[in-house]
């Protein structure tokens, strides 16, 4: 079993109690962080890896999981988040990582 090295967010769609969208504590946290990759896990998703494939599958038919990254020019931060689907056949761990590297 490998560790990837990213920040995992898990119930990503779900407001707990404090009011506060996982998901936008998330951003926030991966905006904080630059140099990490975030995969973010809706609470009725689970996130593939075969290999250095990964994909998502979904328990409803609409929960996803999804790749945060924060893209840094300058002094400007951008976040692109990209969502990660069952059809995805090339999309690969490893790139992901490297973008992460190179920002």
């Amino acid at each position: 079993m490998n560790i990837i090295p990213a920040l995992c967010i898990p119930h990503h769609d779900v407001t707990p109690s404090n009011g506060k969208p996982r998901s936008s504590d998330s951003n926030k946290m991966i905006m904080r962080n630059p140099q990490e990759l975030g995969i973010g896990i809706d609470e009725k998703a689970a996130l593939v890896i075969i290999g250095d494939q990964i994909s998502s599958v979904s328990a409803d038919g609409k929960a996803r999981c999804y790749t945060k990254i924060c893209q840094v020019d300058g002094d400007e931060k951008v976040m692109r988040i990209t969502k990660i689907t069952e059809a995805d056949k090339e999309l690969f761990l490893s790139e992901l990582l490297e973008q992460v590297k190179e920002d």
